[in-house]
């Protein structure tokens, strides 16, 4: 077993993993394990009283190789010096000294006779412009001179308590990911990869989602178990994801051109003169070309054979597997030459792949949604009656139409009883799904937004039918689908057996939204926490922080920290590095260019009292990438909060405390983003909204604050996890009482932490 690897697993649920036959607890404190202590206590941390008998008894080696790893989660050894020192004082910089700056840097000091220093980098910066002693680097060009190993610990107020987990509970967390009923974000789906290296297949766990299909047979091929590897596809499209996630790292088919036109908003562009002698801007086509000869396919032979293996081994009809080929035509045609498919289909023994081939270049099938398509477009009753009867035979199809059919449709009594009498065979997260957005949908002012197979939300406008009806009758249809979720939900947990007989549900997790098909992109090493959960500030200030560059080499990757302030009039204002500080903000200066390999800081520190006498409704909080391309592997973003003023070093500027980290994530290698949110900050509500919300553009200047508001009503709107407990209490007769020690079953918030298990609660 890889030791490492599964501690970095259990931190994820605030866990020490100890390996079983090192299970001994021991009551007498070691001074090593008594040193341990203190060190976990000051990065933020306290232990369980079961895990602290085992640490007794381990070696030191051990003890050593168990912090190093919670260090390198936190950061704690990484540079975070910034570019300004104590910058919480504000340099009093403006527009007019870089512009000045700029025009000495040109021309040359000595052409205009004024007296400047040479910075390291080369700049002149002249005599009263830049306080440069308060720099660590050029505050021209943003490139860092002087870095600082300097740490702070131990100022935070709050501590979490660690665990004890050994290979039971990495078995059980494992199993959980495997049955997950909802696509795992990026988090799980690392922690998966960790754990199908450490773990045998579960045989009695069944896996229900797609992409975790994918992932494991990916392992598999990986590990030479090409025939078991069939058993998992069950159609063609479960084929072509693993081909494209296999060629870009995308676990969604996100076709060649939506990938190429994202690829457009992030690369950036350049000035050139055209033929007029006039600058004109362009595309980095250079660029361009290069991200798009990497789409292009190349198979080796043995490859061919395998997804020829594949498609031969599919237990369909061929005229099945063409009609679930048809959505994604194009790509297939592309996939069937480069895999060499036909050759393999002239071949003995190919026989079920020779008939698809067949099937599909003759078109000589029906498309089941195009049926249906034209029966909705009938004004006939019959044909009506008919279109729902065959959306009977697909629930789940019948689910995701449902809003736009009582729409349509001038018969919502029939539409309803249709669905439901088909509602026990729709999986639990898709009734859920319709229960939490009925309100959002038929809402008439409501802001609209969703998130594309991108990743990015977009706003959109509410469907036109909605001006048909009235305020009474939209509010009837909400009523309906929210009336209709809850009987078949109560009835479904009805059939399952209880667990208790008394339960006990935690306040807070009625405020924690369910995370249905999210797919979050950043990886979360320290904390999982679902989007939507709400964060509550201990203190009066709340610190942001971005950290990017390590195990880079020296050049100019240009990451930018913003707050965008939306005050209570609706007028808006960014602290960043065009507006460093204005009352209740402050930025610690821009960093353009990265030193080699120690990666760099930005900080900004949001005063929330200030905010609040200046009528500040949200300061949502954003990073994005200022230079070509989208932002960078492994950044990471947070923010701190402690009762206790958090200290800035007045000699290096350093501001990162690890015990005072209230939530971090880590950007992922497959995000496609060029700017996220992270964060919205409530000031009227004191509380911290974590979500993920990518958007494109250089600068927080280009985020579209109503799609951030509209993600909040999106996340507002959200069944919560104390919700869905206690409809499950309700119908398993199970009471609900206040005393947790008491309970058959604990829901607290520590169990919320296991994103896994929570959402283990949708598999009935």
């Amino acid at each position: 077993m890889d030791r490492i690897s599964l501690l970095k697993v259990a931190l994820r649920q605030r866990a020490v993993f100890i390996p079983e036959n090192q299970v001994v607890e021991t009551k007498e404190i070691s001074n090593f394990a008594a040193d341990f202590c203190i060190n976990l206590y000051k990065a933020g941390y306290v232990v369980q009283e079961k895990l602290l008998h085992v640490i007794n008894s381990l070696p030191q080696k051990q003890l050593v190789e168990i912090y190093g790893i919670l260090k390198s989660e936190l950061g704690i050894d990484k540079n975070w010096t910034p570019l300004v020192k104590n910058w919480t004082i504000p340099t009093g910089e403006s527009r007019a000294d870089h512009i000045a700056t700029a025009i000495v840097n040109f021309f040359g000091p000595k052409k205009l006779g004024v007296n400047a220093v040479q910075m390291p980098c080369g700049h002149y910066i002249p005599e009263g412009s830049f306080p440069i002693e308060r720099y660590n680097g050029c505050p021209f060009c943003g490139t860092p001179f002087e870095f600082s190993d300097e740490k702070i610990s131990g100022q935070g107020s709050k501590h979490k308590i660690l665990n004890l987990w050994t290979e039971k509970d990495l078995q059980k967390h494992f199993e959980n990911l495997i049955a997950s009923p909802v696509a795992l974000d990026a988090t799980q789906k690392d922690s998966l990869k960790i754990l199908l290296k450490n773990f045998a297949m579960p045989n009695d766990v069944k896996i229900i989602v797609k992409e975790t299909v994918i992932l494991v047979v990916d392992f598999l091929l990986k590990n030479g178990e090409i025939q078991k590897t069939a058993e998992y596809f069950s159609s063609p499209t479960d084929i072509l994801r693993y081909l494209w996630y296999n060629h870009t790292d995308q676990i969604q088919i996100i076709e060649p051109k939506t990938l190429i036109e994202n690829k457009k908003n992030s690369i950036g562009y350049h000035w050139e003169k055209d033929s007029s002698h006039n600058w004109v801007k362009i595309l980095r086509k250079d660029v361009m070309a290069k991200e798009v000869a990497k789409l292009k396919l190349h198979y080796s032979r043995p490859m061919c054979k395998i997804v020829a293996f594949w498609l031969n081994s599919l237990k369909l009809s061929a005229e099945k597997a063409c009609e679930i080929m048809h959505p994604k035509r194009e790509m297939w045609v592309r996939f069937i030459r480069a895999l060499r498919l036909t050759e393999f289909a002239k071949k003995n023994g190919y026989d079920n792949l020779k008939k698809i081939l067949d099937v599909f270049y003759r078109k000589d099938y029906t498309v089941w949604q195009g049926e249906i398509n034209k029966l909705k477009q009938s004004d006939k009753v019959d044909d009506r009656i008919k279109m729902l009867m065959q959306l009977q035979q697909r629930p789940g199809s019948f689910a995701r139409q449902l809003f736009s059919l009582l729409l349509q449709s001038s018969d919502r009594e029939l539409v309803l009883n249709k669905f439901l009498q088909i509602a026990d065979q729709i999986p639990m997260r898709l009734l859920i799904t319709l229960g939490m957005y009925a309100e959002n949908y038929f809402t008439r002012d409501e802001i609209r937004t969703v998130k594309a197979i991108t990743g990015k939300n977009k706003r959109i406008e509410k469907p036109r039918l909605i001006a048909n009806y009235s305020d009474d009758e939209l509010k009837t249809m909400i009523q309906e689908v929210k009336s209709l979720y809850v009987s078949v939900l109560k009835e479904r947990f009805s059939k399952l057996p209880a667990e208790g007989k008394t339960m006990y549900i935690a306040p807070e997790l009625f405020d924690i939204p369910l995370s249905i098909g999210e797919r979050a992109k950043t990886i979360q090493d320290t904390d999982c926490a679902l989007q939507g959960t709400i964060f509550k500030p201990e203190g009066n200030n709340i610190r942001l922080f971005l950290q990017w560059g390590v195990g880079l080499p020296a050049q100019h990757l240009d990451m930018d920290l913003s707050a965008a302030i939306i005050y209570e009039s609706g007028k808006t204002r960014e602290c960043a590095y065009y507006d460093l500080s204005f009352t209740g903000a402050k930025h610690s200066g821009d960093i353009q260019k990265i030193p080699d390999l120690i990666g760099t800081a930005e900080y900004i520190e949001l005063d929330i009292q200030k905010l609040r006498e200046t009528d500040v409704k949200y300061a949502v909080f954003t990073c994005n990438a200022y230079t070509a391309g989208t932002l960078s592997p492994n950044l990471v973003v947070g923010w701190m909060d402690s009762k206790h003023p958090m200290k800035v070093s007045n000699e290096t500027g350093v501001a990162y405390d690890p015990s005072c980290v209230q939530h971090q994530v880590r950007i992922s290698a497959s995000n496609l983003s060029k700017g996220l949110v992270f964060g919205v900050l409530d000031v009227t509500k004191n509380e911290i909204v974590w979500l993920e919300m990518p958007f494109g553009g250089q600068t927080a200047h280009q985020l579209d604050k109503k799609a951030v508001q509209g993600l909040l009503n999106k996340l507002a709107a959200r069944a919560k996890i104390g919700e869905i407990l206690s409809i499950k209490a309700a119908a398993q007769n199970i009471e609900i009482i206040s005393d947790k020690t008491a309970a058959d079953l604990v829901y607290d918030y520590n169990w919320a932490l296991d994103t896994a298990k929570v959402s283990a609660l949708l598999l009935g």
